[in-house]
């Protein structure tokens, strides 16, 4: 037989009252994420935004949420995930200039695995942290040269190796420094 044990705990009565209003306090919040979370997603024809720009997708009270496509004044256009209003999760851009980011998005950012092809046809493979090269990646140039190795922040840096167009290569560590 299992024997109980019966334990008094003494607590102050200010101190539980507290703890009851933190605990109902918290509850309240939850109750209204959930709420806002559970509201209806609706399909939006096109929205204008103050700046010029145009929204045609999935919106969540009054944000960009689900699936939906921005395009710019200035001819730049993104198509994919958003989430609270910014894009996130699986997306493709077009720069005006004619470069392609498609990948993953965090926060308005290239955050995770991504491509970033270049009009002129050089292309990065790889990591990305908050709109730079950072990780693991490959980059290769019109001309046939490539790399393969370690970014940080955007720049080369780490262990890598880099293939010249002549079939030479540099096998090694890359330290970046700004000077």
């Amino acid at each position: 037989m299992l024997n109980e044990v019966k334990r008094s705990i003494t607590v102050n009565p200010k101190l539980l009252k507290s703890l009851i209003r933190i605990q109902a306090r918290i509850r309240g919040c939850l109750v209204r994420i959930r709420k806002a979370r559970s509201a209806p997603v609706q399909h939006v024809e096109e929205y204008k935004f103050p700046n010029g720009s145009a929204y045609s997708g999935e919106m969540r009270n009054g944000k960009r949420e689900g699936k939906g496509t921005q395009l710019w004044p200035d001819g730049a256009k993104y198509e994919g995930e958003w989430r609270n209003g910014k894009a996130c999760g699986k997306g493709k851009f077009w720069h005006v200039d004619g470069d392609v980011f498609e990948g993953d998005w965090e926060n308005d950012k290239a955050n995770g695995y991504g491509v970033y092809t270049h009009k002129d046809g050089a292309q990065y493979n790889g990591y990305w942290k908050d709109d730079c090269q950072h990780g693991s990646g490959v980059e290769t140039w019109a001309d046939g040269s490539r790399y393969e190795g370690e970014y940080k922040l955007g720049k080369k840096d780490g262990q890598g190796v880099y293939f010249w167009a002549d079939g030479s290569q540099y096998n090694g560590c890359l330290l970046y420094t700004s000077d």
